[in-house]
Order: structure tokens, then sequence, then C-alpha cells
């Protein structure tokens, strides 16, 4: 910014916006609440949910989303475990402790892909695999079968090549000497079992 070269964040945001021409990121909390409402509506708003937190600004946001979505329905609660990070081998032994004080557990709300694979690990170790609603932020190739398998319902892609097109056109108007917004959110994509097909064509057709 000092030197004249404008700068573009992307996926985390800054406080410092005066020395930034755009942040482009999806918004961490409304994913949350989006998810949240999901979970509840294949629930059909009741049971128990379990999520795990992590220090990180962004998965705290969107557990702050999951919570105020849960927080709607009076039959639903959410359990809200804690790692040091969203790693698998982290995630997996307090997903492990949660199944074994909340055995009634039927809904997993995930943050990342490999903070998934160890919940989804420790659900498949439990026998509850298929008994557990999952929905969580992954798009991966290991996601993208589990949805087509039925044994995940829902995993959001996050539009990683969207958040590349919009970075280019942002740079692109600025060196046009067009205004850019400073804030340019970006959509999700949820993935199910209807449209997990059209979505990987869609993926494979980038690729060429």
């Amino acid at each position: 910014h000092d030197a004249g070269i404008p700068v573009i964040t992307y996926d985390k945001t800054t406080d410092d916006t005066d020395l930034v021409l755009t942040q482009i990121q999806t918004n961490d909390y409304d994913i949350g609440f989006y998810m949240g409402n999901l979970m509840a509506e294949y629930l059909k708003e009741e049971g128990k949910v379990m999520s795990v937190t992590t220090p990180s600004v962004s998965v705290s946001d969107r557990n702050r989303g999951f919570q105020e979505a849960i927080d709607q329905y009076p039959n639903m609660e959410l359990i809200m475990g804690e790692a040091a990070n969203a790693l698998a081998e982290t995630t997996l032994p307090v997903v492990e402790s949660i199944l074994q004080v909340n055995p009634d557990v039927i809904g997993w709300l995930g943050i990342s892909e490999t903070q998934s694979m160890g919940a989804i690990s420790a659900i498949e170790a439990a026998g509850m695999l298929g008994q557990v609603t999952i929905i969580d932020m992954s798009a991966s190739p290991t996601s993208l079968s589990f949805v087509k398998e039925g044994k995940q319902e829902v995993t959001i892609d996050q539009q990683a090549y969207q958040i590349g097109v919009l970075i280019g056109e942002s740079a692109l108007k600025n060196s046009n000497g067009e205004d850019v917004e400073s804030y340019i959110a970006v959509p999700w994509y949820a993935i199910t079992k209807d449209n997990v097909e059209e979505y990987e064509a869609m993926v494979a057709e980038r690729s060429k």
C-alpha cells in the first residue's frame, strides 16, 4: 500500500480497510447460519447436533452462525467441542468424546475438509455412519464421493474458482481506472445427491 501497489485480500478479512483495494470472501457467519438452518430442515427441527470450534476467527464465525441458527429451534441442541486446530487428528478425539457422552447425536456441522474427515472417522468407528446427518464445507473428492454414496447429505463449496475470477476482475477494473467495491461477497454452492454430478461436470469443464 505504501508503495502505491493495490492490495486485494481474499478468504480472510482485515480491519485495516484503508490499506486494501477490496476484500473478497464468503461471509463466514452467513454460511454458518445457512448450514445450521439447512441441518434443521434435514432433521425436521429436532435433535442434537455437534460441531467443533477452533481459535481461528473464520472458524469461530462459522460456529457462531451454526449456534444462532440452531438456537431458533427449541427442540434442537448444538453440542460444541473445542480443538486446537481443524486438522483431522485433533478433531477425531474431540468428536469421539462428544459421541461417548451424547450417543443420541444425529447431526454433524463441519467447517472444513480436514475437520470433517476426523469427525467422519469417529462417527464411522462408533457405527453411526448413516445415523448422523453430515453437512460440511469442503467439496473435496472424498466428500463428493460420500454424497454420491449417501453417507453424507450436503457439502458446501466455498467456490475458490469464483474467488479467483473476482480477484482477476477487481485487479483489471482497478488497472482500467474503474471503481472497485471495498467488499465483495462470494456466493457458496450447496452440493447434494441431486446435483453432485452436475457440479463435477462443471469442475471438469473448468479444468479443460
